[in-house]
């Protein structure tokens, strides 16, 4: 374990190398303070080991991020997939029963998919309701896709 680590001097050390202050006068500074003889190398070396561990929690975010992006991506390609398929359903069902109850699912699908894309509406925002508007299903799977919702094949 380092000496600045074991004295518990790393804000010090970090403050004053904030500060621009040379190495050596910085290892004088928390050996008067601290009561320990620091040398300028163990000081240089704490400083080494610091900029080593910000890089690797750097590049682990960055990996963690590009993660997250792959998996947000591959959840909005499956949810627009299984829109695009109850829009079909909705669209080709014989019973007027099965039309609506594919039109609500489709609903709950496009709040989750927003709400997993961080647009979250407010409660019954996204509405789907093929007998309070007079376009039919194609006309709105034509609009849902012209808004960009879901793409076609």
């Amino acid at each position: 374990m380092q000496k600045i680590v074991k004295y518990g001097l790393e804000s010090r050390a970090r403050d004053l190398k904030r500060q621009e202050i040379p190495v050596r006068d910085i290892a004088r500074i928390l050996s008067d303070e601290s009561g320990q003889k620091l040398s300028h190398g163990t000081v240089s070396n704490f400083f080494i080991s610091d900029i080593k561990t910000i890089t690797g929690l750097k590049e682990s975010t960055a990996r963690l991020k590009e993660v997250e992006v792959r998996t947000t991506l591959s959840t909005i390609e499956k949810r627009n997939k299984l829109i695009e398929i109850l829009f079909n359903l909705a669209e080709n069902a014989e019973h007027e029963s099965t039309r609506v109850n594919a039109c609500r699912v489709a609903k709950e699908v496009l709040e989750s998919l927003d709400k997993r894309t961080g647009d979250i509406p407010s409660e019954g925002q996204v509405q789907i309701n093929i007998q309070q508007n007079n376009l039919t299903i194609e006309e709105k799977l034509k609009e849902y896709r012209d808004a960009g919702v879901f793409d076609e094949d």
